[in-house]
């Protein structure tokens, strides 16, 4: 084809590039031993386990959805039907 791009060729650059990515070594980082621990700062860690709390006292002080407490009461309400008919089984 003249005066234009040769379609068998046009990505060769490209896919070469990429090949030649893949087959490199990987950088030292991800050459690490699966045993070596990652240390982080004490401060992010304090940082973080603040963030966590604060996130997790949160969800723990949220009120309880209506529809939950109306399962809850019939599960117990279920439950104690049950150990009732259990009770009542065990005497016949």
């Amino acid at each position: 084809m003249r005066g234009g791009l040769d379609r068998q060729n046009a990505g060769a650059p490209m896919e070469r590039g990429i090949m030649n990515l893949m087959n490199a070594d990987p950088p030292e980082a991800a050459r690490a031993e699966p045993d070596d621990e990652a240390v982080l700062d004490p401060r992010v860690q304090e940082s973080i386990g603040r963030s966590l709390k604060a996130h997790y006292d949160d969800l723990v002080n949220a009120p309880i959805p209506d529809r939950f407490l109306v399962l809850l009461a019939q599960l117990e309400a279920t439950e104690r039907r049950l150990r009732t008919e259990g009770d009542a089984d065990e005497r016949s």
